[in-house]
């Protein structure tokens, strides 16, 4: 790892008088840990139960999955695709996957898996990963039909990001007394992970990462001793640099580069506008919070004694996109191409251009989710392409290579899949 460089770090302890954290119409005094809002009004939480918004949080009606005794993690992709690691009665440690937003849930596990489970996450319908509390990666190529494992020595992972469909990170540590952070980094959908950040502090245990795009990210550590770090990356992993906060960072997310939020240890909300340099107190703390997260136009944060607040982000903040470009998948494609929009779209139709710019006509696809749709392309030459996918009120484009995939298995993978949604649906 390159040097890190030091930033100047200053700190304010005013409150904000743009601050408008309010309460949601959460009712419950359950402790609330961890919280998915993959678009502005709808939101997944998770306590001894899953919690479900389709209104911003006005309300919330309660989800249970089988023999639940535990919910440990929850991630949704999309408002209907998500993914939960939980602890079953009968079966123990397990993962169940939705595509309907949660109506029903099926169970992709194939035990044993060792440890108890931290996070899980899909980088898109068929690429997923496991992190436990063993040092063990566990990945699915398939929609989680089957899971492959991946050992790096004593490293420990528990941090998980996916802000592509093909490039991921993880983070934790070495496994050894001096709890050195390790980050791995994935280009193919979690199918083979490299370390690329080996850490010589003592305590650097990577504790939560957050990656905007394939190369520009943030990560953090609480060595023994005040202040934390948080680190930056501008290029894919190759090197960090370094910005202080004065405090515990419990958890933090930011809605572009410049503009985020954390949480102490106390529960405090702290917010930055130049990308961590110096931070501003946004809301005292009441009660302890546990996790937070942006949609395009608000901040969600949780946490013990039902505590569900909101805000709008503050005026000036670029409008985030969950995604800024569209993912194809896979890449060349031979007979399929599964296409994932950067939000829910009713897709209208879908024509094909090579590089000559000659209309190659229409293509038939299917819907797969609210914002995914498989492509056939069989009747397409080998050869580049330009796809215009047209709604009912915007147009999208993406490039895209008609050959042979690197994989048959992956065509099999893509038949398994549309046969679990079948199951699900």
């Amino acid at each position: 790892m390159k040097k890190i460089l030091l930033l100047a770090f200053t700190f304010t302890s005013f409150i904000s008088l743009f601050a408008q954290w309010n309460n949601t119409g959460m009712n419950t005094e359950n402790t609330l840990k961890r919280c998915s809002f993959p678009s502005n009004d709808t939101g997944y939480i998770i306590s001894d139960k899953i919690y479900r918004t389709v209104n911003g949080g006005t309300s919330f009606d309660s989800i249970f999955i089988g023999n639940a005794v535990n919910y440990y993690s929850i991630d949704f992709r999309t408002n209907l695709d998500g993914v939960i690691a939980v602890d079953v009665a009968s079966s123990g440690n397990s993962i169940f996957r939705t595509l309907n937003g949660g109506n029903t849930w099926q169970n992709i596990s194939v035990p044993p898996f060792q440890g108890i489970g931290i996070n899980v996450k899909f980088a898109d319908l068929l690429h997923g990963t496991y992190l436990t509390s063993a040092p063990i990666i566990y990945n699915t190529a398939n929609g989680g039909i089957t899971w492959d494992t991946m050992t790096y020595g004593y490293d420990y992972f528990n941090e998980l990001d996916y802000p592509t469909a093909t490039t991921g990170y993880i983070g934790g540590f070495d496994g050894t007394f001096n709890y050195y952070g390790v980050i791995a980094k994935t280009t193919n959908g979690g199918v083979t992970w490299n370390v690329v950040n080996n850490f010589t502090q003592n305590g650097s245990i990577i504790n939560h990462m957050q990656f905007l795009n394939a190369d520009t990210g943030f990560a953090c550590f609480n060595p023994l001793s005040i202040p934390s770090r948080l680190l930056r990356t501008y290029n894919g992993a190759a090197s960090w640099d370094t910005v202080y906060f004065n405090g515990f960072i419990e958890d933090f997310t930011f809605s572009d580069y410049q503009h985020g939020f954390i949480i102490s240890d106390s529960g405090s909300i702290y917010i930055t506008s130049n990308a961590g340099v110096s931070w501003t107190l946004d809301r005292l703390a009441t009660d302890y919070l546990s996790d937070i997260a942006v949609t395009p136009s608000f901040a969600y944060a949780v946490g013990v004694s039902g505590t569900a607040i909101k805000r709008n982000l503050p005026a000036g903040i670029p409008v985030q996109q969950l995604e800024t470009t569209l993912s194809i998948y896979p890449n060349p494609c031979a007979d399929h191409l599964i296409v994932t929009l950067p939000h829910s779209t009713d897709v209208v139709s879908v024509t094909a251009t090579d590089v000559t710019g000659k209309n190659c006509g229409d293509l038939s696809f299917t819907t797969l989710n609210a914002n995914e749709i498989s492509l056939d392309t069989r009747r397409l030459a080998k050869g580049f392409y330009i796809l215009q996918i047209n709604g009912k009120n915007e147009s999208f484009k993406v490039k895209f290579e008609k050959g042979k995939e690197k994989s048959k298995l992956r065509k099999l993978a893509l038949f398994n899949l549309c046969n679990l949604r079948n199951l699900w649906l």
